[in-house]
């Protein structure tokens, strides 16, 4: 039978495949598998797939494809099938085989319609397809065409898989490059966006759009498997800026950049990675000699609610400084292309415990100072008196008001040239415990000898606050000379506020701040903010105007009074000024040279009392403001002699104002400046070129000092609410994550604002905007005008110049107060020699307590009131017993009573006092009632009146600010009668009289105080009320 079937087989094809099979069966299945069949079922998978695509978008969209696109996307199936299974095809294929495939399945649901020689398949429901759909549909296969081509060049990409152990540089660079961007893709883009307009073509922000747009397609393409350099950077800097998971996974789920999850191992794993490199320094830190390198520790203090208030977050936050050098790229891995095997990434970092030793010794300073005669004491600085001189020309810009003049940071940006170098700040790991732990300030030393061991450094210069530092400097004395290669540092920022304070010791009460107030410079419940200094930005802002403001009064009465003008070649002088630069050859034009020896001369006059007590008061304060300049110009230009002259000018006023603390290390901090050359040459070199300060930009006169630049980075960044530690506060790894990555975030950050145009490369500080500039010109006019309204304290033919005035109120204060006010330099100077003179000859006189001063200022000598029962001052105690005692004293003694008495027993006789010691006195009104009746009839008119002045201003409502408006209502008010003379009589008070007395047990023991009013245009006091209790104001 089967024979037969095979003879005719070729004859009858039905005959054949009942044959076939039943030889098949007959047989039986073979569990042999071959290519053909794993090619044959990826065929079927892939004819599923594009049957579903087919019914979905053909039958029931009832939209039309050709043959050959649906041909094309089929094989793109087999294709993609194949190779996630690892399966070798033919991709030889026809079309007649799909489209007889397609009849068999679909049947009568589809039509196939030929035109122009091309097979579409279309749903059978559909409308007919003419000349016009036809071009449609050729056109969407076009772009079909496109589109897969661009996306098998995606997919064809040669992926760089991030290695295990990550770097910045992996991480910029992505998972693929720039130039690994196929080049079909970049034409479409190109295309699309410009239309191949080379003008716009060449535009810088239209090919970082195409490049954009690239990327996004790429990952988008490629599922998120290929991570191109702007989704991991991208992703980084939004997680960096804004600290929120929200953001990322927004911009993620949009394409725009890695998950949430994602960035969070590549942080960590570089973290961990830096964190291997190297064991105390910085991923970005360069180890070798020739980079000056410090570093400086502070606190991190932060409330965190626990249960029983216990386990507060108390870090030891730092930072390391180095010098930036030009085409120096930062140690890297040897193998950059190490590729590990995968694994799976890691989200926690492993919190880094350092070995903290415990020091638990008595904490004690024996050491001895440089005596006051020592050569290395003979400090003179070239530069201070330049420095001064360049100040006057800010003055002069502002007296004949230069257009554009800024305050004096921006004066001395535009004027000074600074080609110092540029330093890069890294954060150290934190240390969760409080830096002023004795165990954490040692290790804190152990640490900065390893940096410099790190860094291959014969020292290290590290920073405290005053806290910190003494406790270092005491265990460098008892460790020595374990710890002789570190220098430690007392922070110029906190100086710097200390200085503040003492200054705001100074002119506390005297005026100046309630004037302050009234030009708007200060808020009035900023006041004790300023005067104690610890809000540093604005006492930083406002002590330049207050000593341009006094400069400009002053320098206006010297040219009063000398009947100078200034020569137009000064101001050609001036207008150049920001445009030449200023250097000694400034100061050789004759008629400025003229009018600055001229100036120093009047000055002089004034510092020594010539023009009055209040013009030297002022002054004074001008020159302590100067020296605050100075130790900043010092600081910004790295004039490492300045630095040194001007610290013990400054230390002069902590002696006075009972800074003990500050007055005692500062001099120690000075000694060791001194003797630096010996101690720590190479050092020395450094300082002498500038770098015991931070310049993070390259903005001219911007170098700030060192503990300043850790409160701006380290402890700023850790406090912001955003991107601090401020949400993870109870976690020490996640806080040491923070610090170790923040070099990683930095670079990153950096890359993105350079890559997108946002980074700012301005050449000009913030007081140079012109805003600023106009805000604070208009400050310095409302001063000048504030103080002019009240008192100008230099204004010295209209002020007695034996008395120290209040400029706000006109007070004059005491004897006491105005002598020690106005010997605070001579005097301040005196108590630090005396202190030198005596750590000089022992060393157990250094930490012993530093006598107190009694502070006498404006505020100390008003008067401390005491609590009084019913306005009434008992100043005598009488005993009821008194005549019992004396007889007892008598027996005793052998006393003659009757001698005793005839002496007086009260202070005054008890005929005109009271029990209580108080005058006797009657009632005025009883006065009245006597003269009403003697005289029973009133007048119907008056022809003369006499009025009791004080009476009437004691009346006045809504008294007017000033005085001569004062003299004017109260003129209007007398003559509003019919009399035909009117006399205004005001009592006076004389010491000692029974009303002056009555006064004085009040509580009004400010008649002595003096008061000076310079014309009508003065304000009146605040309490206008109050002050007419004072004899001298009345």
């Amino acid at each position: 039978m089967l024979n037969k079937i095979s003879s005719i087989g070729s004859y009858y094809y039905y005959h054949f495949q009942c044959k076939q099979v039943y030889v098949y069966q007959f047989n039986g299945p073979t569990n042999e598998r071959t290519v053909w069949h794993d090619v044959r079922d990826l065929h079927k998978k892939a004819f599923e797939k594009i049957c579903d695509y087919v019914e979905i978008n053909v039958i029931e969209n009832k939209n039309s494809y050709s043959l050959k696109v649906l041909t094309d996307k089929y094989l793109t199936i087999l294709s993609n099938l194949a190779k996630e299974n690892q399966v070798d095809f033919d991709s030889n294929f026809f079309q007649h085989h799909l489209l007889d495939k397609f009849i068999n399945r679909f049947g009568n649901q589809i039509q196939i319609i030929t035109i122009f020689k091309k097979k579409l398949i279309a749903s059978r429901m559909s409308c007919n397809i003419n000349e016009s759909t036809f071009g449609e549909i050729t056109d969407l296969e076009e772009q079909t065409r496109v589109g897969t081509r661009v996306r098998k060049s995606i997919l064809s990409i040669n992926k760089k898989r991030l290695p295990r152990k990550l770097e910045t540089s992996h991480l910029i660079a992505g998972e693929c490059d720039i130039d690994d961007i196929p080049e079909n893709l970049i034409s479409l883009l190109r295309c699309i966006i410009t239309n191949n307009d080379s003008r716009r073509l060449k535009s810088e922000n239209c090919m970082r759009k195409i490049y954009s747009i690239a990327c996004d397609i790429i990952y988008a393409a490629s599922d998120g498997k290929i991570k191109t350099s702007k989704h991991i950077t991208l992703g980084m800097t939004l997680k960096s800026i804004t600290s929120s998971r929200k953001v990322v996974d927004i911009c993620n789920r949009y394409g725009h950049c890695c998950s949430y999850h994602t960035i969070e191992e590549l942080e960590t794993e570089a973290t961990f990675y830096a964190n291997d490199k190297s064991v105390i320094c910085p991923l970005n830190t360069v180890l070798l000699p020739d980079y000056c390198t410090g570093i400086a520790f502070d606190n991190y203090d932060r409330y965190v609610e626990t249960l029983n208030g216990k386990d507060t977050l108390h870090d030891t936050v730092g930072i390391l400084y180095q010098n930036i050098e030009e085409g120096h790229e930062m140690n890297s891995a040897a193998n950059k292309g190490n590729l590990s095997p995968l694994c799976k990434r890691r989200r926690t970092f492993d919190a880094i415990a350092p070995e903290i030793q415990n020091y638990n010794k008595a904490l004690i300073f024996k050491d001895t100072l440089l005596p006051l005669e020592s050569p290395l004491r003979n400090i003179t600085s070239s530069n201070a008196n330049y420095m001064k001189k360049i100040d006057f020309l800010w003055l002069l810009s502002h007296f004949l008001e230069i257009p554009n003049t800024p305050l004096w940071v921006g004066f001395n940006s535009k004027i000074i040239s600074d080609d110092s170098t540029q330093q890069r700040v890294s954060y150290l790991t934190p240390i969760n415990l409080s830096p002023t732990n004795q165990s954490v300030v040692y290790l804190t030393l152990r640490q900065a000898q390893q940096i410099a061991s790190e860094c291959k450094q014969n020292y290290m210069q590290v920073s405290y606050d005053l806290a910190i530092a003494k406790m270092a400097l005491q265990i460098q004395n008892i460790e020595k000379p374990l710890f002789d290669n570190v220098f430690i540092r007392l922070g110029d920022f906190h100086i710097m506020m200390a200085y503040f304070h003492a200054i705001g010791k100074f002119i506390d009460e005297c005026g100046l701040t309630t004037l302050m107030v009234e030009a708007e410079l200060l808020a009035s419940g900023s006041v004790n903010g300023f005067i104690s200094g610890k809000h540093f930005n604005r006492c930083k802002r406002l002590y330049p105007i207050l000593y341009l403001t006094f400069h400009m009064l002053h320098f206006d009465q010297f040219l009063t009074d000398n009947e100078i003008t200034i020569d137009d070649s000064i101001r050609e002088l001036l207008d150049t000024i920001f445009i030449e630069k200023v250097s000694p050859l400034t100061f050789e034009n004759e008629d400025l040279s003229k009018l600055i020896k001229k100036y120093i001369a009047y000055k002089e006059k004034t510092v020594a009392g010539d023009h009055g007590y209040t013009a030297q008061f002022y002054i004074i304060l001008m020159n302590l403001i100067q020296n605050y300049l100075i130790f900043s110009r010092s600081i910004r230009t790295g004039d490492f002699d300045t630095y040194k002259y001007i610290i013990p000018k400054l230390n002069d006023i902590f002696f006075l104002f009972n800074h003990q603390n500050y007055s005692r290390w500062l001099c120690k901090y000075h000694d060791n400046l001194l003797n630096l050359d010996k101690t720590h040459p190479k050092l020395a070199v450094e300082f002498d070129k500038g770098m015991f300060g931070i310049k993070r930009t390259k903005n001219i006169f911007s170098r700030i000092p060192v503990d300043l630049t850790l409160e701006q980075t380290v402890n700023a960044d850790a406090a912001r609410r955003l991107t601090g530690v401020t949400h993870f506060t109870n976690s020490i790894s996640a806080r040491q994550r923070w610090a170790k990555s923040s070099c990683i975030h930095t670079t990153i950050v950096s890359h993105v604002l350079d890559c997108t145009g946002l980074k700012q490369c301005q050449d000009v500080t913030s007081d140079l905007e012109k805003s600023k500039i106009i805000i604070s010109n208009k400050q310095v006019k409302a001063s000048i005008r504030t103080i002019n309204e009240n008192m100008n304290p230099f204004k010295h033919t209209e002020i007695d110049h034996k008395s120290l005035f209040n400029i706000a109120t006109g007070k004059a204060t005491t004897c006491d107060v105005r002598d020690f006010l106005l010997n605070i330099e001579l005097n301040g100077k005196n108590l630090r020699e005396t202190f030198i003179k005596e750590c000089a000859t022992s060393e157990s006189r250094f930490e012993q307590p530093i006598a107190k001063n009694k502070i006498l200022n404006f505020a100390s000598a008003h008067v401390k009131k005491k609590i009084v029962v019913n306005n009434k001052v008992h100043e005598v105690r009488l005993q009821r017993d008194l005549f019992g005692r004396l007889l007892c004293i008598s027996l005793t003694n052998n006393t003659d009573v009757e001698k005793a008495l005839t002496y007086p027993i009260t202070p005054v006789p008890m005929s005109m006092c009271q029990m209580d010691g108080t005058i006797c006195k009657t009632k005025k009104s009883l006065l009245v009632e006597c003269l009403h009746i003697s005289n029973g009839t009133i007048p119907s008119c008056s022809e003369i009146d006499v009025i009791d002045g004080f009476y009437i201003l004691h009346c006045l409502v809504d008294i007017p600010q000033t005085f001569g408006n004062i003299a004017k209502k109260v003129l209007k008010k007398i003559t509003n009668n019919t009399a035909s003379e009117i006399h205004l009589i005001f009592d006076q008070y004389f010491e000692p009289s029974i009303t002056n007395y009555e006064r004085s047990s009040r509580g009004n023991n400010e008649a002595k105080r003096s008061f000076n009013i310079t014309g009508p245009n003065q304000k009146r006091p605040v309490d206008f009320l109050k002050e007419l209790r004072n004899n001298k104001f009345k």
